[in-house]
């Protein structure tokens, strides 16, 4: 398989991921990719590493632009959380779990329920992601994605967000 192309993170882009992340992913050197190879379809997105590959029906020059839609958004902030599991010790061989685990069908991986743990790390890599990424949406009066429960207050999140931002500074993964 090819290389796929990779650009930085644009100031905007940078300037959002903060907001939510804060200093735990390098934001200065990340990039991000296209999934122009349409793993997992043409509509997905994938974060291999610590590059998020977004897919070609989002992917645009500038994440933190007027003209991308809060959805598109949202699926960015998904696939950095998985960046965020990269510098943290979060392993992606879970991922295989969860295929195994589903039969196959991994869209099963991303339902979760806040009541179930108050631990963030006790959910999987797809919960963990849908999390934050349901947080942002809730932040700006959206409708949860994920969240098969009946806990869903800013409040409630703010509790796995704080945990997450907690984990300090990216360190280099013992695993790549």
């Amino acid at each position: 398989m090819a290389n796929v192309p990779e650009r930085s993170l644009t100031p905007g882009e940078r300037s959002l991921l903060r907001q939510i992340f804060e200093i735990t992913i390098p934001l200065e050197t990340m990039v991000i990719s296209v999934n122009d190879h349409n793993i997992g379809g043409k509509d997905n997105s994938i974060t291999p590493r610590a590059v998020p590959w977004l897919s070609p029906e989002i992917w645009c020059a500038d994440f933190s632009a007027a003209t991308v839609s809060d959805e598109d958004r949202s699926t960015f902030i998904h696939e950095c959380v998985h960046v965020w599991q990269y510098y943290h010790g979060v392993t992606k061989a879970s991922a295989l779990w969860l295929v195994i685990r589903h039969l196959g069908d991994y869209e099963l991986a991303y339902p979760y329920d806040l009541a179930d743990s108050d631990d963030f790390l006790d959910f999987n890599i797809e919960q963990q992601a849908s999390i934050v990424e349901d947080w942002w949406r809730v932040t700006k009066g959206m409708r949860t994605l994920n969240n098969t429960g009946a806990i869903k207050t800013l409040y409630a999140y703010n509790r796995y967000v704080d945990q997450m931002r907690g984990a300090g500074l990216p360190h280099k993964p013992l695993l790549r």
